[in-house]
């Protein structure tokens, strides 16, 4: 089981196919089994050399328990050491929630890393330092209520509310996740100035998978002119949930974008 150790904390990575090269990074619950579980290893492992990791904090990476440690910035740092760990130059970056946060200000600041960004449902069309941003509030109350009601209820109600109908395997697998770590993330990102703001500077192709439950038109309409250049799909019928697991949706359309690279 491979891992590469930066400043401390151990981060779990596996490398599976060949081809050309992605690195598929998760959000703010789950770890690297949800890419296995909502098949897009099976799916784009015969095209394409996958890089999977254990983001810090989840599945079998270390879990610092320090606020400071769970800035964004430590986060691509630890994306980039997986990377030099792998002898792995320039990748494509897929995201998923706050996984795509992670991709842009890496894609920012290390623009020669990141041949592009596919972001699926976790880009804003606000900063989180915004205090109108209703992210930025919306973290901070989720980081409380999951240290006092736990995440597999709080992972329940959401997905009630998305009207989730994806595999259950999904749902498990974010629960699985140490409540403090989510709570930790959530809190200390409200500290980036981000995403709205890089997005408009991001020099790298970019694709928003957006699920049409998760922002208003006017919001997706708001991103894409954020970034002209970018290519923005809209993920029909389905809530943030919905959009990871709705694979039959979501490789069409990242096939679709590789192709034009």
């Amino acid at each position: 089981m491979p891992f590469v150790t930066r400043n401390g904390v151990k981060i779990h990575y596996e490398v599976e196919g060949d081809g050309s090269t992605l690195l598929l990074h998760a959000g703010a619950a789950g770890d690297l089994e949800s890419w296995r579980l909502a098949g897009y290893v099976d799916a784009l492992r015969p095209e394409h050399q996958l890089i999977l990791m254990d983001h810090r904090g989840h599945g079998t990476s270390d879990k610092p328990r320090g606020p400071m440690a769970h800035r964004i910035e430590e986060y691509h740092d630890d994306v980039r050491a997986v990377l030099d760990a792998v002898g792995c130059d320039r990748v494509v970056f897929v995201g998923y929630s706050d996984g795509s946060k992670v991709g842009a200000t890496l894609a920012e600041s290390n623009p020669g890393r990141i041949f592009a960004l596919i972001d699926i449902d976790g880009l804003e069309p606000r900063d989180l330092t915004d205090p109108m941003s209703r992210d930025r509030q919306q973290r901070y109350d989720l980081a409380q209520l999951v240290r006092q009601r736990g995440l597999t209820d709080v992972l329940q109600v959401a997905a009630k509310i998305q009207d989730y109908r994806g595999p259950e395997s999904f749902l498990e697998n974010l629960a699985a996740t140490d409540p403090e770590m989510f709570a930790l993330e959530l809190e200390e990102w409200r500290q980036w100035n981000g995403p709205a703001s890089v997005l408009r500077r991001l020099r790298v192709p970019v694709l928003l998978l957006q699920a049409e439950r998760s922002y208003s038109k006017e919001d997706r309409d708001a991103m894409q002119k954020m970034n002209p250049r970018s290519k923005s799909r809209l993920l029909a019928g389905v809530g943030h949930f919905g959009a990871f697991t709705s694979v039959n949706l979501v490789i069409p359309l990242l096939r679709e974008f590789l192709s034009t690279l």
